[in-house]
């Protein structure tokens, strides 16, 4: 599905690179940027954000850049660039944000019935699961919390990652952490353009995060498990956060 053409590759100065996304990931604001910052693009003034924060809107982009949605069962491609968007070590943003943002869902996290309908409405048995041990589903979530080894976002992220390095593909694993502030936002345009060879004008990148960090709720909230953890009791902490925190204890 996604291998190169002759006729698509002559059309462009450098090889195309395929943005491999996760639910919930920023994949497609991270598409946005690369395209918004990289010179050999056409000038993109509009912004991507939907009324949930999401970089849904139509923009019309450059060919260099493909966003791929990262179904697992659309994986089979080889001798690609692809830049990885990997979720390793910060499995609390990424189950807060894909529940909360990934298809413009929108849901609750301060419900454990919205997240439930979340879950199963996208095929997860997780619900059932904890229900089965009789056990709520913040409790499911802390016991995944305490065994990543074993939990299922992880998992999945190292079979994910493995496959893609094994089709003998250039890969760029992309921290999820770099969306977590302008700096590191910054930083890993540097990265970038040094892995694949290819140059970016970030003029504007501090206002483009700004705008995508004021329509981050979850972004905005990152910081309050450890200021709850630090002793700040007033901080409201929903379900999933408060898995995480009660997966702390010993």
């Amino acid at each position: 599905m996604y291998r190169s053409t002759e006729e698509t590759m002559a059309k462009l100065k450098y090889p195309r690179i395929i943005i491999l996304n996760i639910s919930g990931g920023h994949g497609h604001f991270l598409h946005y940027s690369l395209d918004k910052f990289f010179t050999d693009s056409p000038t993109i003034n509009e912004l991507p954000f939907n009324n949930l924060g999401n970089s849904h809107n139509n923009i019309k982009y450059s060919k260099q850049f493909v966003f791929n949605h990262g179904y697992d069962d659309q994986l089979d491609f080889s001798n690609e660039n692809v830049i990885y968007i990997d979720i390793d070590g910060e499995l609390l943003y990424f189950e807060r944000i894909a529940i909360h943002r990934a298809g413009d869902a929108g849901t609750d996290l301060f419900s454990e019935s919205a997240i439930a309908k979340f879950l199963r409405k996208n095929g997860s048995t997780f619900p059932d699961y904890c229900e089965n041990k009789n056990i709520s589903l913040k409790e499911g979530y802390m016991y995944g919390f305490k065994n990543l080894d074993q939990q299922g976002s992880m998992v999945r992220n190292k079979k994910r990652l493995k496959k893609i390095l094994s089709q003998g593909n250039n890969v760029f694993r992309y921290s999820i952490r770099n969306f977590f502030s302008l700096e590191a936002f910054k930083k890993s345009f540097e990265k970038v353009s040094k892995h694949f060879n290819l140059k970016f004008d970030l003029t504007g990148i501090d206002e483009l995060y700004y705008e995508f960090y004021k329509r981050n709720t979850i972004l905005q909230s990152q910081e309050n498990v450890q200021k709850y953890i630090n002793g700040d009791k007033t901080v409201r902490l929903d379900v999933l956060q408060q898995a995480y925190v009660d997966a702390q204890k010993k």
